[in-house]
């Protein structure tokens, strides 16, 4: 007998709260990111209270009202405890209508990685650290990742697929049989290259954005080269991944793919505008020009081309995480069904 599938159905109300996180995450690193480029990481000098005060009962009149740089600090904390918030309910939903163990697993890692966020920027403000602060930039994106991944298995399309083991309905393995050999799915490959190379990236950003006054120029230009040579490469691995999915056909994979061109191509633009905004156009006659690589001057609509650029980087690596998740799920299914159907051949 088959289990009727509504019985197998991920729970709405999980679904929409990890879709809640998610949305509260990418904000969270997009304001982040103007706490870096407005140096405001330390206008808040103790944590986790907010100059003496409760962080929620910090008079809401001398948040809003006082300086910018208190106002984003501030705003990012209240913001990064929305997220926890968000994601203990996760938590609790998958806790009570998840059955599998293994997305209860990651809704509780994704929770500890919230936590862990948390505690990495209070010790940043606590300890003044620069390499505290690197890390807790660089870590956030694996928080935006690992969230979209549950997205992707708490939907109704990951169940469509074949959610559940054995789940097969009588006389599928006979028509997965007799049915036409669907074409080739694209290699994982050049996916897992395209997530790895993007992460490096943002690495390499993290050290851009939190170089040290004592760094030298030839340090900075040779970071700033390698970041700019990691970007051809993950535009080359998205070209061999993009290739096969055409390739390929498959309808579920397309979307991600399409975006992923559109969020490449818009960070490219943005890289550009942000070297340019921080940094002035070089001067190819003047070999000296690295020596002014450091700006204080940082305009409005300059710091929100900065932040474009670090947030769309993490929604490169997030949508190429939603890509990998689906394609895995694809070729798992495949192989499964296949192996179901082998006997009745």
């Amino acid at each position: 007998m088959t289990a009727q599938l509504d019985d197998r159905i991920p729970s709405k109300w999980l679904h929409r709260a990890i879709w809640l996180a998610l949305c509260l995450i990418w904000p969270l690193i997009w304001v982040g990111s103007l706490v870096t480029t407005y140096a405001a990481g330390m206008s808040v000098p103790d944590w986790p209270n907010t100059y003496g005060y409760n962080l929620f009962l910090y008079p809401w009149k001398s948040w809003v009202t006082g300086p910018f740089d208190l106002f984003i600090e501030h705003g990012h904390r209240l913001l990064g405890a929305a997220v926890g918030f968000a994601a203990i309910g996760v938590v609790i939903l998958a806790w009570v209508t998840e059955r599998r163990r293994w997305v209860l697993g990651l809704s509780v890692a994704g929770l500890l990685m919230v936590i862990v966020q948390g505690v990495l920027g209070g010790i940043r403000v606590v300890e003044a650290d620069r390499v505290l602060a690197m890390t807790h930039g660089s870590t956030a994106p694996l928080v935006f990742s690992l969230f979209t991944v549950l997205v992707v298995v708490t939907g109704r399309w990951w169940f469509e697929q074949g959610l559940l083991a054995g789940t097969l309905p009588q006389g599928a393995a006979d028509q997965m049989a007799a049915a036409t050999v669907p074409p080739r799915l694209p290699s994982l490959v050049p996916c897992i290259t395209v997530i790895l190379l993007t992460y490096m990236q943002m690495v390499l950003g993290a050290q851009l954005r939190h170089v040290s006054p004592g760094a030298t120029p030839s340090a900075f230009m040779h970071t700033a080269t390698t970041h700019l040579a990691l970007g051809f490469l993950v535009w080359g691995a998205f070209a061999v991944l993009a290739f096969q999915t055409m390739k390929c056909g498959e309808k579920s994979l397309s979307r991600p793919v399409d975006l992923l061109l559109i969020l490449v191509l818009l960070q490219i633009t943005l890289g550009l505008s942000t070297w340019f905004v921080k940094y002035g156009l070089p001067l190819v006659i003047d070999k000296n020009w690295a020596a002014n690589y450091l700006l204080t001057a940082k305009p409005f609509w300059g710091s929100v081309i900065v932040c474009s650029h670090v947030a769309t980087g993490s929604f490169i690596l997030a949508c190429a995480v939603w890509f990998g998740a689906k394609l895995w799920r694809l070729r798992h299914v495949r192989r499964q069904r296949t192996g179901a159907a082998a006997p009745s051949s």
